[in-house]
């Protein structure tokens, strides 16, 4: 999918488990609520300069097992 200028996108609650490569198409991407679902890894695709530039991400209440090395964490 593209959509451009989409810069929140509230994910939340959804059981997601995996994230498409998709997110890559998200170019002005700043804020992503991944919170409450069954993520158990965040890949490098969200991390720029490999696809959205999120500045944040929030990813609580996760299966998370890994995150990419990519993602620096604050």
């Amino acid at each position: 999918f593209r959509i451009n200028g989409l810069k929140r996108l509230m994910l939340n609650n959804n059981r997601l488990t995996v994230l498409p490569e998709s997110f890559t198409q998200l170019t002005s991407l700043e804020f992503l609520d991944l919170s409450y679902n069954k993520i158990q890894y965040l890949p490098a695709a969200l991390a720029a300069p490999y696809g959205s530039p999120a500045r944040t991400i929030k990813a609580t209440s996760n299966s998370l097992v890994s995150i990419a090395p990519e993602l620096s964490i604050n």
